[in-house]
């Protein structure tokens, strides 16, 4: 058999790499080239889009047969992403995935970070199992994301000192490779545990799944872990940590324990920092945490609050981290986005839920704000584990109230300790005939606005917008944009963007900023126009640079629609009006199903039809648009160019998002009524 070269990608590769890609559509849903067959230029291209720390190709007898992308990841410094990772079919199974995946490890480990990730698919079993193998844990309740911790691993004194004895050792580690999540539980706390023999020694080592990092090892020679009472943390309540310390040798071990803890952590009681664990025997000292109720939660998909464990043993010294899955005790929400008339008087449901699992007992009391009389006042409630109630109750709202609140006050009482609850403030609108409601939803970090026929979401970390119809069903969203090249990985969606809100005539105008780390200097600037029982909303795209030189990149959308509403694409093209059925995961599809050169389009604009009566598309101007991109159902998602001057602004493009009630003739008049500023839309062929 042939043997290969792993090696880093060479520009003059470019044209083999194409032909890689267009070869390699088996076993790739949708196929890996999106249905338009690659060239070199294309390969160049998409290099340049992404951030990669290293492109590495496996070549074999003077063709390119194997390719992974190597990014740093978009968390932080302190892990590495495999973007892709592709094998040619005819020369799979020769261990060239392998080989470039552990290259991919080795050069993380290089670069000092703890963990390697990669995403895939539930039905890839045959990748699933070589990732496995090479360390990667399939992250609970994920599609497949996975992470592989040797990086942090070998780190450790205690792994440095096995290895350097067995160093073929790394990967035959003990391991049942299942195509399954990974929901080991130790003390019913989710690890990920490595485990490794070699003559009389070996080596355990376990990963904590809430921080992310390792929380315990176990050589020939002891044992030093830390762990959390429980794996569900309330906020506001007491629990225990405890450090369980075992020495196998016929030796002392000494060791000093210097505990830190991120924020919103505190110690009710601290460990004894000095331990001596006397040879065949073992040790546990406790110390007693508080998460403050009033932290903010920590963000899904990243990692929990952490207790950072620094340890100096024998005077060598390591780090354990570890964490914990934290929730108030109670969840206080309104059954639903509320809308009233004015001067409403009735009913509104109100949703308690015990988020532990232990029985509470709660207290809550109901306070109104201005012009809002609710009853009851408070209310006893006794609630099994994980149990969620429906409370009806009474509100009067007065003349003038356009926005009234509820503050739910909540003391709990679980096991013999008591806290008091974060106030949750409960919002709901009242806006009058013609007129834009809104409020600051502080608890989801979120604007939420109430157009009237339909409501909007705009999150402030990463400046999405969701778009609901008025019974709360989920019209549109336009994911944060991203500026490049390269554009992934995307800092943007990472950001908390800084807002205000204006009234302007008839609507709101809401105007949301965040800087651009990569470009120093520049600000990224998004102003949408929301105006009452609308479907229009405007966006207008800006960069603000206040640095001493030029900045020029691109800007890229990223919308979909509500695609399991979809029923109908029209799109104007230069052959004609297309009228096509949407089949998910069929068309659109893949990139270039529909044109991505603005000059094919006769308009600038693209619509869904949706179930119900509903329209959701774009308009854009032809004039501005470098680039229009409508694969995989998106909403037709445009990139514009722009180039700044050193303490200027500029406007990098405008676009209309519509979404509610109409048809995609109600998209075509408002891009000539606004885009195009036409009197009247001409004639378009096939309508």
């Amino acid at each position: 058999m042939p043997s290969f070269l792993i090696r880093e990608f060479r520009v003059e590769d470019a044209a083999e790499m194409a032909r890689l890609f267009n070869e390699s559509e088996e076993g790739w849903p949708g196929g890996l080239t999106g249905g338009v067959p690659y060239t070199a230029e294309r390969v160049l291209e998409e290099f340049e889009r992404t951030a990669a720390i290293a492109h590495l190709v496996a070549e074999c007898e003077g063709r390119i047969v194997g390719y992974l992308r190597l990014a740093r990841h978009w968390l932080g410094p302190d892990a590495t992403y495999v973007a892709l990772v592709n094998v040619h079919p005819d020369y799979r199974g020769r261990g060239i995935g392998t080989s470039l995946l552990k290259e991919a490890i080795n050069r993380s480990i290089e670069l000092g970070v703890d963990r390697v990730d990669l995403h895939t698919w539930s039905g890839n079993a045959r990748a699933i199992r070589l990732y496995k193998k090479l360390g990667f844990y399939w992250v609970p309740e994920t599609g497949v994301y996975m992470q592989n911790y040797l990086p942090a691993i070998v780190k450790l004194p205690m792994a440095r000192s096995f290895f350097s004895r067995h160093p073929e050792a790394l990967y035959s580690f003990k391991r049942e490779l299942r195509i399954e999540e990974d929901d080991y539980r130790v003390r019913g706390r989710r690890v990920y545990l490595y485990e490794w023999r070699a003559g009389d020694e070996f080596l355990k080592v376990y990963v904590d799944a809430y921080a992310w990092g390792v929380t315990g090892v176990e050589w020939s020679e002891g044992l030093v872990e830390c762990y959390t009472g429980e794996p569900l943390i309330g906020r506001g309540l007491p629990f225990s940590v405890f450090w369980h310390f075992r020495n196998y040798s016929s030796n002392p071990l000494k060791l000093t324990l210097i505990p830190t803890l991120d924020l919103g952590v505190s110690f009710k009681s601290r460990p004894n920092p000095l331990v001596e664990v006397l040879p065949r025997s073992e040790k546990t000292v406790s110390a007693e945490l508080v998460v403050d109720p009033y932290a903010k939660p920590k963000p899904r998909g990243e990692p929990s609050r952490r207790i950072t464990s620094s340890l100096i043993m024998n005077g060598v010294t390591f780090r354990l981290v570890t964490g914990f899955e934290e929730k108030p005790p109670l969840d206080v929400k309104l059954a639903k986005m509320y809308s009233l008339p004015l001067e409403y008087s009735g009913e509104l449901l109100l949703d308690v839920e015990n988020c532990l699992r232990k029985r509470v007992k709660a207290r809550l009391r109901l306070v109104p704000g201005a012009g809002v009389v609710v009853k009851p006042t408070s209310l006893e409630l006794e609630l099994k584990p994980r149990e969620a109630v429906t409370l009806p109750v009474e509100v009067g709202v007065s003349r003038g109230v356009k926005v009234g609140s509820i503050m739910a006050v909540y003391d709990v009482e679980v096991n013999g300790s008591s806290c008091r609850g974060k106030p949750v403030k409960l919002n709901f609108t009242c806006p009058a005939l013609g007129e834009v409601a809104w409020f600051l939803d502080e608890e989801r970090d979120r604007i939420v606005v109430d157009r009237g026929d339909a409501w909007l979401h705009i999150l402030l970390r990463g400046g999405t917008v969701f778009v609901y119809d008025g019974d709360g069903e989920p019209l549109a969203y336009m994911r944060c944009e991203s500026i490049g090249p390269p554009f992934w990985p995307n800092e943007l969606e990472r950001a908390r963007f800084n807002f205000t809100v204006e009234r302007v005539e008839g609507g709101l105008r809401v105007r949301l900023s965040a800087p651009v780390e990569k470009m120093p200097g520049l600000t990224f600037i998004k102003e949408l126009r929301v105006w009452a029982s609308n479907p229009a909303i405007s966006i207008v795209y800006e960069v603000e640079n206040s640095s001493s030189i030029v900045h020029e990149g691109r800007l890229r959308v990223n919308a979909w629609p509500a695609s399991w509403r979809v029923e109908r694409l029209v799109a104007p093209l230069r052959e004609g009006l297309l009228k096509a059925g949407v089949r998910l995961g069929e068309f659109p599809g893949a990139r270039g199903d529909l044109p991505l050169d603005p000059s094919r389009y006769s308009e600038g604009w693209m619509c869904y039809e949706i179930r119900g009566g509903f329209a959701c598309g774009t308009a854009w101007s032809l004039r501005e648009v470098r680039e229009v991109d409508s694969s995989y159902c998106r909403l037709p998602s445009p990139t514009y160019s722009f180039r700044v001057e050193p303490c200027s602004r500029a406007v990098i493009g405008k676009l209309i998002l519509y979404a509610g009630r109409g048809s995609w003739r109600s998209l075509r008049e408002l891009y000539w009524r606004e885009v195009e500023r036409g009197v009247r839309p001409p004639a378009i062929g096939a309508e």
